[in-house]
């Protein structure tokens, strides 16, 4: 069980296709670990034909706490692409894609452990619209990470997940 907080913030200005996103999560687990998220997003949507693409650049930290000293830090730098395209009036595209540089610091037990990882996310997906207001989007969601442990270039960590998401 967590206990905490969660704050996002959207900002798109009047007339204008930047959009601006900031976000900042504080969590409490029943092991007395404390979870803490802060990022930053600015992106600019380019409007289409029927649609638009919204390429855009993310930079996240999370740090988990734990009592007996030890910590993790994750540094996520991203650049993400969202989509959307009208098919028709009951029918679009909708995904996003992601690619990330993550630099991971564990400590534990006052050694200090670095990782950097890149990943990747996919999630191509397709919209129906039940009345203009509501819709539901079928995707298929891809993630991975790869890394190179330390410095030795023989030690690599790959890992994967696929998902159908309604």
């Amino acid at each position: 069980n967590y206990s905490g907080y969660r704050l996002d913030i959207n900002i798109n200005p009047t007339k204008s296709n930047w959009y601006f996103d900031a976000g900042l999560r504080q969590r409490e687990a029943d092991n007395n670990s404390r979870y803490q998220r802060l990022d930053l997003q600015a992106g600019y949507r380019y409007k289409i034909n029927n649609g638009w693409i919204q390429p855009s650049f993310k930079v996240r930290q999370d740090i988990t706490s734990y009592d007996n000293g030890n910590r993790l830090t994750v540094d996520f730098y991203s650049t993400k692409t969202s989509y959307y395209y009208n098919l028709s009036n009951n029918w679009a595209l909708a995904g996003s894609g992601m690619f990330s540089i993550e630099k991971k610091e564990d400590l534990k037990k006052g050694l200090t452990t670095n990782t950097d990882y890149l990943s990747w996310e996919f999630e191509p997906g397709i919209r129906y619209f039940i009345t203009p207001k509501i819709n539901t989007t079928l995707a298929y969601y891809q993630s991975g990470k790869h890394a190179n442990k330390q410095n030795d270039f023989d030690t690599r960590e790959i890992q994967r997940n696929q998902q159908v998401r309604l």
